[in-house]
């Protein structure tokens, strides 16, 4: 009889044990849970950040910004490619010579240009602008050394216009476009080095 008391005790310290791991596994289990909550969304935060940076390559690749591009740099390139063509007929041999590498690299990089404008689905120009047009039409109504003086101002002014728009190309979004931009900047580059070289020999001979 003695020992019940102590079978008693024995009993509840057992019960108590038992509430107090059973507390402490419910209390253990509530931050798992909350932490898969939190989890879930920081996951459904990540994916709505990464569909809105999603979104905004789209518009930027479809953007009036690439667009413009497109449209002044083929539109630069065809009038390079006319103002080479009267070159060719009106200029003197040095701008002649001149003349047919801007023609044909500017002839290559304006299918490069067209043939990406496509695959981005963005038009691009098929005539030069009004402006370009209406310098074209004085150059061709110029002869002899003021023909050359002319066309090679001209080819200075519009290719350091170019090298400004294509550095701006360069730093696109889409790679096909900033690759293609960075590759034609060394032809650009190397076309504005040979105006200007040009037309410094021409002012030492004066």
């Amino acid at each position: 009889m003695k020992k019940l008391p102590i079978a008693c005790a024995t009993a509840a310290a057992m019960l108590l044990s038992c509430t107090a791991l059973t507390a402490y596994a419910t209390s253990d289990e509530q931050p798992h849970a909350l932490s898969d909550g939190n989890q879930q969304m920081q996951q459904e935060a990540d994916s709505n950040d990464s569909e809105g940076m999603d979104a905004e390559n789209s518009d930027y690749l479809q953007g009036e910004d690439l667009e413009t591009f497109f449209e002044k740099a083929t539109a630069n390139n065809i009038a390079a490619i006319e103002g080479a063509k009267v070159a060719l007929k009106e200029g003197s041999p040095d701008i002649r010579v001149f003349a047919q590498t801007v023609l044909d690299d500017h002839t290559a990089l304006n299918e490069q240009l067209t043939a990406l404008a496509k695959r981005l689905d963005i038009e691009v120009s098929t005539d030069a602008s009004l402006v370009n047009q209406g310098k074209q039409w004085i150059l061709e109504r110029r002869d002899g050394e003021s023909f050359d003086a002319a066309y090679l101002n001209s080819q200075i002014t519009e290719h350091q216009r170019s090298i400004e728009l294509f550095k701006s190309a360069q730093q696109s979004r889409d790679q096909e476009v900033s690759a293609l931009a960075e590759k034609a900047l060394s032809g650009l580059e190397a076309h504005l080095d040979m105006a200007k070289k040009l037309s410094r020999e021409r002012a030492d001979a004066e």
